[in-house]
């Protein structure tokens, strides 16, 4: 889990959705089918059985956009980010005590999510680039705008 840059909340979301689609399908099956029902099979609380029927699937995908839209609003506005020109720093992918890297943009962002996550979406949404390597991540974009077929 953890090399496919997996939290443990992320993890414990999945549990709960599968937990909760599961019972769902159970009790609509016997024509009793409350959050309170589904809460005792599952062990849920009821309010994550209330937030998992009313919010179905779109709550991780929600949380990455975000990460992405904060990181690059982050990147051209934080000076430690910015080029004596005012212009977003090319980053290194790990940063050290004399290069500024993503992992501190991440870690200023205060993002609770992987770093290799948030710099995957943003590589599938073109508003990065990596060089040959992996090193370094170049800003492309000024703004996160998700594509239509995108899962983040």
């Amino acid at each position: 889990m953890i090399s496919h840059g997996v939290t443990l909340n992320a993890a414990v979301d999945a549990l709960k959705r599968a937990l909760y689609d599961s019972a769902s399908d159970i009790v609509s099956q016997q024509g009793k089918s409350t959050d309170s029902r589904i809460s005792l099979l599952t062990g849920l609380h009821r309010k994550d059985v209330k937030r998992l029927k009313d919010d179905p699937e779109t709550l991780s995908r929600r949380k990455v956009m975000n990460a992405n839209a904060l990181a690059i609003s982050i990147w051209m506005s934080a000076e430690a980010f910015l080029d004596d020109a005012g212009n977003p720093k090319i980053l290194a992918r790990i940063g050290n005590k004399h290069t500024v890297g993503f992992d501190n943009l991440m870690q200023e962002a205060r993002i609770d999510l992987p770093p290799q996550t948030v710099l995957s979406a943003l590589l599938e949404e073109g508003a990065v680039e990596e060089n040959a390597d992996g090193t370094e991540i170049a800003l492309v974009s000024n703004a996160f705008v998700a594509s239509a077929e995108s899962e983040t």
